[in-house]
């Protein structure tokens, strides 16, 4: 299974040269004996982009330079390690594939960019942290609906040893032992001031330095954080921590003796409530401001609020699509996809994203409203 990042999401956004083939497709565990259906799936996926891309004017050399790289996924390595659900994003001289746990409707979109919308569930589909924490190590793990995963935890000290190993006055003091003999022989040792550090102290040192690596590790993160550890270290923890939102609710207990499942199944029964508080609050703000210049249901009126940065909050129907155009500020929609059309609830809800907005991909009948689209503006 691949991590999909919030950086993942951005390079995929990102502007480049057309034109850019999307696909999705479910896939299936291959075991001894079975036939495997998703290269056949994938084949024809590839083929209706190939199609497309023709029925846009792209030359056919073109199309094989764009197309040939995911033709070459096509093998009995590539297909034995599957997750879910596989997505493949192609443009010139650029190719990316995802081995994601969400399963897709069968879908290959040829546009001007990206097609990401089925993303969005997975990249912020109501994903927890757990720092579990412990005086020998420090674990960090990510946790959503399909699973959980660990955490690089790059310039971040696992443990107190590593922490204060500098400045620890103990590791100081040893390393500063004379080495010169005294009188019979044995080593003189020099003792100063402080040699016995208050321990609270010493694992609030320990907790800054956690605390100051997690901000560069976390700097993308919105997900709330919920602590475990034994009682006595979570409010020394809480005390220095700098992260939101941080979880009232924690896992009591040595997390060095529980699994990272069990840490991630005691923290959904944290984050749930919260997550659905999230959401209901959301909604009865929206029915609040429904029919004023503060909220819309209006795929147009959201799109271009989008585009400009005004909207704050956003439900988006997952599997649905709403396709057309953006040009000039102007949309143009059409009842079937048309060569050069994107999904403009797709086009929506990126946009709204790409400027720190709350994103709620949701089942399409818990869209509050009665669009297809759930705006409350900034402004």
């Amino acid at each position: 299974m691949d991590v999909l990042t919030h950086e993942d999401l951005a390079i995929l956004m990102a502007e480049r040269p057309g034109p850019c083939v999307s696909a999705y497709l479910p896939t299936h565990p291959v075991g001894p004996g079975t036939t495997p259906e998703d290269p056949a799936t994938f084949k024809n996926l590839v083929t209706d982009a190939a199609r497309e891309l023709a029925d846009r004017g792209v030359r056919r050399p073109d199309i094989d330079a764009l197309l040939d790289p995911v033709l070459a996924l096509d093998n009995s390595h590539f297909w034995s390690h599957q997750d879910t659900g596989l997505a493949i994003f192609a443009a010139p001289g650029f190719m990316r594939e995802y081995r994601l746990p969400a399963s897709f409707p069968t879908r290959s979109v040829v546009a001007d960019r990206f097609h990401l919308k089925p993303l969005l569930p997975i990249v912020q589909g109501e994903r927890c942290l757990v720092l579990a924490l412990s005086q020998q190590d420090i674990r960090l793990l990510g946790a959503d609906r399909y699973g959980v995963r660990p955490v690089g935890l790059r310039s971040v000290p696992t443990s107190l040893e590593e922490a204060l190993q500098y400045d620890d006055p103990e590791k100081q003091l040893q390393s500063r032992q004379s080495g010169v003999a005294g009188r019979g022989g044995q080593t003189a040792s020099f003792h100063g001031h402080g040699a016995n550090l208050d321990e609270k102290d010493r694992i609030l040192r320990y907790f800054r330095q956690v605390d100051q690596g997690l901000q560069e590790v976390l700097r993308h993160e919105q997900s709330p954080l919920v602590l475990a550890g034994v009682d006595y270290l979570l409010p020394i923890y809480r005390s220095v921590c700098s992260y939101q939102p941080l979880m009232d609710g924690t896992i009591e207990g040595n997390p060095e003796q529980i699994s990272d499942l069990e840490l991630a199944e005691r923290a959904r029964t944290i984050v749930d409530p919260w997550f659905a508080g999230r959401r209901n609050e959301a909604a009865a703000a929206f029915a609040r401001h429904a029919g004023t210049d503060k909220a819309s249901d209006r795929l147009d009126l959201v799109v271009s609020a989008a585009h400009q940065g005004r909207v704050a909050t956003l439900f988006v129907p997952v599997g649905v699509q709403r396709w057309g155009r953006v040009s000039g500020g102007a949309i143009e929609e059409h009842s079937q996809p048309e060569p050069g059309d994107i999904d403009l609830l797709d086009e929506a809800a990126l946009a709204t994203w790409k400027t720190d907005g709350q994103v709620f991909a949701v089942p399409p009948d818990e869209v509050p409203g009665d669009g297809d689209v759930a705006a409350i503006y900034r402004y």
